[in-house]
């Protein structure tokens, strides 16, 4: 060996690598692992936006249910003349047990399309206002 050159072992480099291929290697077990268990979750709730809808339709507003407020509404805007069409309700699933119900109608000659939004949990069967048009409808917007 050379004057001045300090001789290292790389015989624990190589033990270094191992471990962490092993903890990689962990890593990714968990995160499928908990892909796989959120999947499930939000899965259990798939395919029940009909649910969805007929809790928000069912939800009560000021001693009336959230079907027949919306339906005051559609009817107070054409008593006051404007043409309304197109009235329909949908429901898009969210995260986990949550969905979007979208009661909406076209309005006016030029059919203006108008959506109310309501995050509705399934499980809890929790029901509230997403944007302003829900929120005039129930009354807190």
């Amino acid at each position: 060996m050379e004057k001045g050159r300090v001789w290292h072992s790389n015989r624990g480099a190589g033990f270094a690598w191992i471990m962490v291929g092993i903890a990689v290697a962990s890593l990714a077990i968990v995160g499928v692992i908990l892909y796989m268990a959120s999947s499930q979750t939000r899965d259990s709730y798939a395919g029940r936006g009909e649910e969805a809808i007929a809790i928000a339709k069912g939800s009560d507003v000021g001693g009336v249910t959230l079907e027949q407020r919306a339906s005051q509404v559609v009817e107070k805007r054409k008593q006051d003349g404007v043409e309304v069409t197109s009235v329909s309700w949908h429901a898009k699933q969210g995260d986990e047990s949550s969905y979007y119900v979208t009661f909406s109608w076209e309005e006016g000659s030029l059919r203006e399309r108008k959506s109310a939004v309501w995050r509705v949990d399934v499980k809890s069967k929790k029901v509230e206002p997403y944007n302003s048009e829900a929120k005039g409808i129930v009354g807190t917007g």
